[in-house]
């Protein structure tokens, strides 16, 4: 096992961290933008947040082949061949740091997956309004027209020429 792979790793591991820390920060802008209905900041955001997931798809690569180098170095087990049993058997400093890095991905990888499940919430409560809004304008207060049939059941309202494919 070299010194210069086990450096690489933890460049290409700090590197991600701060793509993560990244996303994380265009994923919380993205959500304002969502609860402020800006749609252009929210596009500007998405765009922002597909580079970022594009580059870390091409940093993964490296980050693989340079794990698969140490782990093979190390003739660790098939089951120990990840960044934890890397870690369990690299000396220090290399173990400290990298255990490190691994605890900052996971934390901000954790609060990210949080954030996009709150926006993933406010997102689908818009959309809601959003279609009650235009079954409402569409329907208007003509009873015949009701969003609801008989039973209580939703029933389209809409006919089919009111509406083109542009909405």
């Amino acid at each position: 096992m070299s010194v210069e792979a086990l450096q690489a790793l933890c460049k290409v591991l700090e590197d991600e961290l701060e793509r993560q820390e990244n996303v994380l920060a265009v994923c919380l802008a993205q959500g304002e933008a969502a609860r402020a209905h800006n749609v252009a900041a929210l596009e500007t955001k998405t765009a922002a947040l597909t580079l970022l997931i594009e580059q870390a798809a091409k940093a993964e690569r490296e980050r693989l082949r340079l794990v698969h180098e140490i782990v093979d170095a190390l003739k660790l087990p098939v089951e120990q061949q990840s960044l934890s049993g890397l870690i369990a058997h690299v000396e220090e400093p290399w173990r400290l740091r990298l255990s490190e890095v691994q605890h900052r991905l996971r934390t901000v990888m954790g609060q990210t997956r949080a954030a996009i499940k709150a926006h993933n919430i406010t997102i689908r409560r818009s959309l809601r309004i959003a279609n009650q809004t235009i079954q409402t304008l569409v329907c208007g207060s003509n009873p015949a027209l009701s969003p609801y049939g008989g039973g209580g059941e939703a029933a389209p309202c809409a006919p089919a020429a009111l509406l083109n494919q542009i909405g």
